[in-house]
């Protein structure tokens, strides 16, 4: 195995995904994802090259089919996608959440607290709230009250 800036073939793509060769590469030809490092005209018998990025992606749609979420309606947002983060690296992660509603896709950047549709630009909700960590700090000032 390489580097994480490598490229990646089809095998390696799937195996590091968890998903089969055979629905990478249907992922690809129907056009719901397109493999960043190959060139930009293949043809038949060009061999496909996966990024980092790609298959992150591709792990997100294995997380997503396994949630029997249909991810062939998700095709645009998972392209536009792509197209604002062509490529991305452990260290520089664009974002800190997908969200889906199982039709568009949503993008929680760091630092903000607004979800992007990835398929249209727009911000989709006013904030969200981490319930989490409201708990923790509510339990932080019952410790500090008693």
């Amino acid at each position: 195995m390489g580097q994480v800036t490598d490229k990646f073939k089809i095998r390696q793509a799937a195996h590091l995904s968890g998903l089969t060769t055979y629905m990478v590469d249907y992922l690809c030809k129907s056009g719901i994802l397109t493999p960043s490092a190959s060139p930009r005209k293949p043809g038949r018998g060009t061999p496909r090259w996966f990024t980092f990025g790609d298959i992150v992606l591709l792990r997100v749609l294995q997380r997503l089919l396994e949630a029997g979420i249909p991810v062939s309606r998700m095709g645009k947002s998972i392209r536009e996608f792509q197209r604002r983060h062509p490529d991305f690296t452990p260290g520089e992660i664009p974002g800190t959440y997908l969200v889906t509603d199982g039709k568009e896709l949503f993008l929680k950047n760091h630092g903000m607290s607004a979800l992007e549709d990835l398929s249209s630009g727009q911000f989709a909700f006013a904030f969200v709230v981490e319930i989490d960590s409201v708990c923790k700090e509510i339990a932080i000032q019952l410790l500090e009250a008693s």
